[in-house]
């Protein structure tokens, strides 16, 4: 695996410990929890990143020459750049800031890697407390699922 790309193990997979709360309410100070929580959010951030710039070379691309798959992936592409941004921005002033780092590339089968994110967003997005930001996530996946009705039912 090239240093630059992503290993997309389900993040309930990776062992991240929560701090746990003592008699008297403090918590533990417990550095290394914090280094694995932030890599646990930053490899979710890295996943959303790379799927908009995946979106958006297959966009501009064109392989399959579709005018409904190009408008499709230009407005998913749209909705993921206005959303992204909000999402990490906020995620690192709750959690603090961490490196991100991807390789984006073409989409091979559009409609089975949307279908293949929204599950794995699904399934990743549980280490997020904040409703807020669960809400934030929601819009993600929204996003997706009217991709995927286009792609599957609409034509021009």
């Amino acid at each position: 695996m090239k240093k630059d790309s992503i290993d997309f193990t389900p993040l309930s997979k990776l062992k991240m410990n929560k701090k746990e709360v003592v008699q008297d309410d403090e918590y533990e100070d417990d550095d290394e929890t914090e280094v694995k929580s932030a890599q646990g959010y930053a490899k979710f951030l890295n996943m959303l990143y790379k799927a908009k710039e995946d979106i958006h070379i297959t966009h501009n691309v064109q392989k399959s020459k579709d005018l409904s798959m190009h408008q499709t992936l230009g407005a998913l592409y749209e909705a993921f750049e206005d959303n992204i941004d909000i999402l990490v921005e906020t995620v690192f002033g709750i959690y603090g800031a961490t490196e991100l780092s991807f390789t984006a590339k073409l989409m091979q089968n559009p409609m089975e890697d949307l279908k293949m994110l929204y599950k794995q967003i699904e399934s990743e997005r549980k280490m997020f407390k904040e409703s807020w930001i669960q809400n934030r996530i929601d819009n993600f996946q929204e996003q997706i699922a009217l991709a995927l009705y286009k792609l599957q039912y609409v034509t021009c």
